[in-house]
């Protein structure tokens, strides 16, 4: 079943995901540059094939880079941190350096096929006896480090070019790589951009929706409020102004008082509802039930009260199966409905068929009323808040939105809503409820 996410839960998926996407896609470049660091030989040269003058310096310059790191951590040669040193090495010697570490005057480390002597003679030719210094050139790499806190000297030489020439593709093939990762960059840059642009824009909407269904909800509350409260002060007034002069013109007047007084309180009821539902502060204590045992008594104890309304009820169908609901609130979704068919029926007396269905895994309860029903394109908006179908059914009494809460409702209790064309005419509110194979045990939400 397609569950209806709230403005606020659409609104927060929308930040959520601008923060989330650049962050996953700079996650990934990252992961991408450390693994070069990391990686063996074949990720690297391929980076190298793509990238062709950046290839080996990025490796070899991450590696040089950690040297330093470790060489200022190592505290005895069989420290763990030695090993993570060594595998830099490793990293050197790929590309053809030979690498030597030396720690107290003693070699910790030296490259299996270098000698020592020769390695120190290179490395002071072109280094000299400066404490760190790295020079990479046509004539090939030398570095040398000397850390004086833990007296620790590293020497790397080899005849490695700055430009690995073998490694670098000639002509078009090269210019093809080069086009090829330039565009995968922009790609990404340009995901990136379309991506934010489209769900600020998504954002913006939903901004501008949430404050249209506010400016809807208060213009909603002051048209439904204001004929209620003009009926109450007429008829207080009546009462004040000795219009109802009789005790039983008094009396008349002081039920329609209370009356229009309950019909305000039902509605300021419903709009607290639907506005805790908005914000995902209802509980709801669902359980398993019979639906038709549980429909059969609902219905039953309103019947006086909807005949007295011209509203024939009439009740079709049989089963045991078992929903998920909340005891309390599904007769709301009842009086909402039975309340919505009594506003709009265009005659004195009319007939309304409850009906309850038993369809594979779902149950189904049918209101079917046999009125001037809506059009079709109509149906789809029924369930918003102070959707009018015309002009003429913004008069009715009423908070505007007893099916929105009757939407909300059902969703909470796992169910559908929806709006049909009863057949030969009129308007079917269709509620339907996935079947538990059990009774579930009460749960609250």
């Amino acid at each position: 079943m397609r569950k209806r996410w709230t403005l606020r839960q659409r609104l927060l998926l929308t930040n959520y995901l601008m923060v989330l996407i650049p962050v996953t896609v700079l996650i990934i470049v990252w992961v991408l540059l450390v693994s070069v660091q990391v990686s063996s030989n074949p990720l690297q040269s391929g980076l190298a094939v793509l990238w062709p003058e950046r290839g080996p310096a990025l490796s070899v310059q991450y590696a040089v880079s950690d040297l330093r790191v470790k060489a200022e951590k190592i505290h005895r040669m069989q420290d763990t941190r030695l090993e993570k040193t060594i595998r830099e090495c490793h990293v050197l010697e790929a590309q053809g350096i030979d690498v030597a570490v030396l720690q107290h005057g003693e070699v910790c480390y030296i490259t299996a096929s270098a000698d020592w002597e020769e390695l120190r003679r290179k490395a002071l030719e072109r280094c000299g006896e400066s404490d760190s210094m790295q020079i990479w050139d046509d004539e090939g790499f030398a570095f040398r480090y000397y850390s004086s806190n833990r007296d620790t000297l590293i020497l790397a030489i080899g005849a490695t070019p700055f430009m690995v020439k073998g490694n670098v593709p000639e002509g078009s093939v090269r210019d093809w790589t080069e086009a090829l990762a330039a565009c995968g960059l922009l790609g990404i840059i340009l995901l990136i951009l379309l991506l934010g642009g489209y769900l600020s824009r998504l954002t913006a909407q939903q901004i501008e929706r949430y404050a249209k269904n506010r400016r809807e909800l208060i213009a909603g509350i002051s048209h439904d409020i204001r004929t209620p409260l003009t009926t109450l002060k007429g008829y207080a007034a009546g009462i004040r102004d000795g219009v109802a002069n009789t005790p039983e013109k008094q009396q008349e007047y002081v039920r329609l008082i209370y009356d229009t007084a309950t019909e305000m309180e039902h509605m300021v009821q419903d709009l607290f509802l639907y506005s805790r539902m908005e914000l995902g502060k209802l509980p709801m204590k669902l359980q398993g039930v019979p639906l038709h045992e549980f429909l059969m008594d609902a219905v039953g104890e309103r019947l006086p009260r909807l005949r007295a309304q011209g509203l024939h009820v009439t009740l079709e169908g049989a089963g045991t199966g078992l929903a998920v609901i909340d005891v309390t609130e599904f007769p709301r979704i009842m009086d909402n409905i039975f309340d919505n068919v009594i506003k709009y029926k265009d005659r004195p007396e009319m007939d309304l068929e409850v009906i309850y269905r038993e369809q594979g895994r779902n149950l189904q309860i049918a209101f079917a009323d046999h009125g001037k029903g809506v059009a079709p394109e109509a149906l789809p908006h029924l369930f918003e808040t102070f959707y009018r179908v015309d002009k003429s059914r913004s008069k009715a009494p009423g908070s505007g939105i007893g099916l929105a809460v009757v939407c909300q409702l059902m969703e909470a209790m796992e169910g559908t809503a929806r709006a049909e064309t009863t057949a030969g005419g009129g308007l079917t509110i269709l509620l339907e409820f996935p079947r538990v194979p059990c009774k579930k045990e009460g749960r609250q939400e």
